[in-house]
């Protein structure tokens, strides 16, 4: 009984740490300080056909990628106050479903 317990308890914890690793934004990382030019990769998940890729920092539309990528674009953050930024990633299909992740990140030049 001890075992059976054991595999299902190891195959729930297993199952949602790999769920919550499957980010859209590779790169900066969430509470990351960055400085310079940082470069935003997304990384669409691999079920999508994807039509476009929309980047926002703090709200305002940084850069929208179309389809077929590769899915980065620079953000010169010299021209921006120190401070903390949201970036927003969201990713079309071509039906005009989307998901998307929002991060936190630290400018600090």
């Amino acid at each position: 009984m001890r075992k059976r317990w054991w595999w299902i308890v190891s195959f729930f914890f297993f199952s949602c740490t790999a769920m919550e690793e499957e980010r859209l934004i590779l790169s900066p990382r969430n509470g990351e300080t960055v400085r310079g030019v940082v470069i935003i990769s997304v990384s669409p998940p691999a079920t999508m056909v994807v039509d476009r890729v929309e980047i926002s920092i703090n709200g305002k539309r940084h850069a929208v990628i179309p389809s077929p990528g590769p899915y980065s674009s620079q953000w010169d953050t010299t021209s921006s106050p120190n401070g903390f930024y949201t970036l927003s990633v969201s990713v079309y299909d071509i039906e005009g479903k989307v998901q998307s992740e929002t991060i936190e990140v630290q400018v600090a030049n």
